[in-house]
């Protein structure tokens, strides 16, 4: 079974969810703040977070929700369109953040998530 995701979706997904964290915490969502995007339809950043004090960047995996009512997609899929957006959004970042596998004090955790995906 084959999906198709246009190049604007995909960067409009990438962008939806640019979340940071200063550790592996707890968060209620009230806490945060929407910010203008003109790329995504919502993105969210805790009131007074401090961008500067990060150096290096842990890209978490893409989060993939699907209706619970439909079929879901074979984990296969689910795996190729998470390598699809993580090559996306690191190509997109370039040489700017060293990469890191792990939580730390100055690193920046990024999420993305991809809501009510359906296979065609």
């Amino acid at each position: 079974m084959r999906s198709m995701i246009t190049p604007i979706s995909l960067f409009a997904v990438i962008l939806l969810v640019l979340v940071s964290l200063a550790s592996c915490t707890t968060t209620n969502v009230q806490e945060w703040k929407a910010v203008p995007s003109n790329a995504a339809d919502a993105a969210y950043e805790r009131p007074g977070v401090d961008f500067k004090k990060y150096r290096r960047l842990y890209p978490m995996p893409l989060e993939i929700y699907y209706p619970r009512d439909t079929n879901p997609p074979a984990p296969e899929d689910l795996e190729h369109i998470r390598t699809i957006f993580r090559t996306a959004f690191l190509s997109a970042l370039g040489n700017d953040y060293e990469l890191v596998n792990q939580p730390g004090p100055d690193v920046l955790q990024v999420r993305g998530s991809l809501i009510d995906f359906r296979v065609s």
